[in-house]
């Protein structure tokens, strides 16, 4: 008798069906997942980013540009980084948080400008300059890059929290965020002086003694010595000069010096009868470093969203 060959047509359908069709259609879906994924490539297709020295007022200072691709924007947010002992360590620190921010910034439409600092030479003296140069370069010059600017924003963490709470009362802006930093001085010294800062941290105390020694220099002379100076440069005196909306942030799991300092720059504007409008945010879940933080993200954007 004749055997009839099985025909081969049902298994390779069967094949298909139950297990080539579904693994395609996974890899379709993985495919489709890392394209929206935050890749550098991905990200650097929605802003241009360069490394730009601006130059106004007869004065100059290097910077970050983040500007967003095809997409009208009138926001800027100028960025003040932390400390720095080295120039290459403030050019490192700027070029890290441009990293950090723009994805932030510029998927909103908003350009942002971080300022790359020289060596530490003390609180108030030529960081601030610096900064202030980059605030009036949006203000006058900004259209040398083709750029319309009618919303600016300063934003600061830690030394550039002082910076950009100090800029608030030298120029006028859309509004001031400052986060974790130097309030007082005269306090900053007398907690050096009485090694209060290492019983959190050794490492943070030596860094805050080389702060105090190169403000005395900068200064020429101790808070005992030149008081009038001590207070000029320290921001809580200098609360009702503040010229736009502020907003102060903190992270609950800071040091416990960090809460008494901002604590005190609390109290200063719950006394101040005609200071601008401000509020004073504890962001859960948060140390000193606030760029990876979610909660800290979304009260800086609503912050800004305001105006």
């Amino acid at each position: 008798m004749l055997k009839l060959c099985e025909s081969p047509f049902p298994r390779t359908f069967f094949i298909m069906r139950k297990i080539i069709i579904p693994l395609i259609a996974v890899i379709l879906i993985f495919a489709i997942f890392l394209m929206f994924q935050p890749t550098t490539d991905n990200i650097s297709k929605f802003y241009e980013s360069k490394e730009v020295l601006l130059k106004t007022d007869n004065c100059s200072v290097t910077a970050f540009l983040n500007k967003p691709k095809g997409i009208d924007f009138d926001k800027v947010i100028i960025i003040a980084g932390g400390y720095t002992d080295t120039d290459k360590g403030g050019y490192n620190s700027a070029k890290r948080i441009s990293d950090l921010v723009k994805d932030k910034f510029n998927r909103l439409g908003y350009l942002s400008l971080v300022v790359v600092y020289k060596q530490e030479t003390g609180l108030g003296d030529k960081d601030l300059k610096d900064f202030l140069c980059a605030v009036r370069w949006a203000k006058h010059n900004a259209g040398e890059y083709g750029l319309k600017l009618d919303k600016i924003y300063l934003l600061g963490h830690s030394r550039g929290g002082y910076i950009v709470s100090f800029a608030n009362t030298i120029e006028k802006t859309n509004g001031v965020i400052a986060n974790s930093f130097v309030t007082d001085l005269r306090r900053l010294y007398e907690m050096t002086e009485n090694k209060e800062i290492g019983l959190y941290d050794p490492e943070l105390q030596k860094r805050a003694e080389n702060i105090i020694n190169l403000t005395i220099r900068s200064y020429s002379g101790t808070p005992d010595e030149v008081p009038k100076i001590w207070e000029q440069k320290s921001i809580i005196p200098n609360i009702n000069k503040m010229k736009s909306r502020y907003m102060f942030t903190l992270g609950n799991d800071e040091l416990k010096y960090a809460h008494e300092i901002m604590g005190g720059l609390e109290k200063a504007f719950e006394s101040c009868n005609d200071c601008v409008e401000w509020e004073y945010v504890k962001i859960n879940n948060m140390k000193h470093y606030p760029f990876y933080n979610k909660e800290w993200w979304e009260a800086v954007l609503e912050f800004i969203r305001k105006t």
